[in-house]
């Protein structure tokens, strides 16, 4: 079996920044619900994140991301899509801190 190389730190890092990018798009998120409807707000972060993956699929090759399960695939694409309408109307109607403390209890909830 190969050895996998570990860099704790890095991954700290990562990790910490990438919970700062995710909590600060979920803050606008919060702002513009308000002022527009949640088909709008997921239209519109869908729609700038394109790109960005457009560029990654050029970039590592489009061999990656053929799937063995074309309907599993469009499943979960469209429950992400569900999600992202639920989470945008829970921003609508709860304090963030809120929502927060439901989606870090979910999986005490679930199981």
């Amino acid at each position: 079996m190969a050895r996998v190389e570990q860099h704790p730190v890095q991954a700290i890092v990562l990790m910490l920044i990438s919970a700062f990018f995710m909590s600060t798009m979920d803050v606008f998120i919060k702002i513009l619900v308000e002022h527009y409807s949640t088909f709008q707000v997921v239209f519109f972060r869908s729609a700038l994140s394109l790109p960005l993956f457009a560029g990654w699929i050029v970039m590592t090759g489009r061999q990656q991301f053929r799937t063995a399960y074309p309907m599993g695939h469009l499943l979960r694409g469209l429950l992400g899509l569900a999600m992202l309408f639920a989470v945008g109307e829970c921003f609508r109607e709860l304090q963030l801190a809120d929502a927060y403390a439901l989606f870090f209890a979910a999986p005490l909830l679930i199981t």
